[in-house]
Parts: structure tokens; C-alpha cells; sequence
């Protein structure tokens, strides 16, 4: 289930550039178009990437292949490791939370949803081996 969530992630992380990226071209093209109107002088650019912040979900991205690459290893050792386990996938949980509440594109939206289906179908695993 792990690769499903890690899929999932990366279609969250192609959509995600395309969407930051069309944004940021849509606030160019305005600035220009006010600044022809003369209705602009100039934008501060930390305005803008406060703006683009808000929507920008690289971090959380990171961090769930983060938790993704430990949940891994931790499947690969001869110890017990169910507390770890839980605590990556209860982490990962809560980046795509994250990721929805960020995400005002479906897609997003609908992989998040996805990638917290699967880790709640993981933590129910690793309650029944404990």
C-alpha cells in the first residue's frame, strides 16, 4: 500500500507544479495589464509570494516521501517497529490533510483523500500485527 500512497504523491507533486506555475503566470499577466492601465506602480513581490505560499504544498510533498522512505526501511528491519510505523503513517496522514486544505484543485484534492484512505487502511494493518 505504501506504493499507492508514493503514486499518489507524485501525481500530487506533477499537478501541483502545474497549478503553482499557471497561478504565478496569471498574476504576471494581471500585474502587466494593471501596470498598462496605470492603475499599478509596482507589487511588492513579497505580496505575491505570500500569495503563492499559501498555495504551495512543496513542503508537504517532501515530507510525506520523507515518512515514506523510513516507513520502508522500517518494513525491511528485524525489529519492532509497529509505534514507528504508526507514528509515519499518522505523520503522512497529516501532510495530505494538509494538501486539502491548501488544494483548491480536485485532482489534489482527490489524491489526498486517496493517500489518507490508504493510510488509514496501513494503520488498521499495523493494529492487528500488534
Amino acid at each position: 500500500m505504501a506504493g499507492y500512497v508514493e503514486k499518489l504523491t507524485e501525481k500530487i507533486e506533477e499537478r501541483g507544479n502545474y497549478k503553482v506555475n499557471k497561478i504565478k503566470r496569471k498574476i504576471e499577466k494581471n500585474i502587466k495589464w494593471l501596470k498598462k492601465l496605470g492603475k499599478v506602480e509596482e507589487i511588492p513581490k513579497e505580496e505575491i509570494f505570500s500569495v503563492l505560499r499559501k498555495i504551495d504544498i512543496t513542503e508537504e510533498i517532501v515530507r510525506i516521501k520523507t515518512h515514506l522512505k523510513e516507513f520502508k526501511k522500517c518494513i525491511e528491519k528485524d525489529e519492532p517497529v509497529g509505534k514507528k510505523m504508526e507514528f509515519l503513517a499518522l505523520e503522512i496522514q497529516r501532510e495530505a490533510t494538509s494538501i486539502l486544505s491548501k488544494s483548491e484543485d480536485e485532482k489534489i484534492s482527490s489524491f489526498a483523500v486517496q493517500i489518507k484512505d490508504y493510510i488509514e487502511k496501513i494503520k488498521e494493518q499495523l493494529r492487528n500485527i500488534e
